[in-house]
């Protein structure tokens, strides 16, 4: 048999100081996060995965004749969720693609690996904070 003594009021304390944390979990910084990586990807011409090279050459990079659609994209708060958007009616066709127009998918509307890591980091971190 284990034997143990537990200082419950501490271990009270701790729990309560966690589930105050995890009720102000900071998700305007995750949005941030995220809405820097999809426009990383305009700059990048898709990342992880390059976008489709276009049929016709053009003097501007793929997506970015006025940046409308890279500057479209938010992100909203709350304060158990962020929700992450464009405000384009043509972002799902660019994103998706759309084969009887002949439009290639140029993915720009997902989290990197990399920024999931970095999202869980500051979330561990927020928890766990003195």
């Amino acid at each position: 048999m284990i034997r143990g003594k537990v200082n419950s009021r501490k271990l009270l304390k701790k729990l309560d100081r966690i589930k105050r944390r995890t009720n102000s979990m900071p998700y305007a910084a995750v949005g941030e996060m995220v809405k820097a990586s999809i426009k990383e990807m305009f700059v990048s011409g898709g990342s992880p995965i390059a976008w489709a090279p276009r049929k016709v050459n053009k003097p501007w990079p793929i997506l970015r004749k006025t940046n409308k659609l890279m500057n479209a994209t938010y992100s909203k708060p709350s304060k158990n969720k962020v929700v992450i958007g464009n405000r384009t009616k043509y972002q799902a066709v660019h994103n998706f693609g759309f084969a009887p127009r002949g439009i290639a998918m140029r993915k720009f509307m997902f989290v990197k690996a990399k920024v999931v890591i970095n999202i869980k980091q500051l979330f561990k971190s927020h928890i766990t904070k003195r």
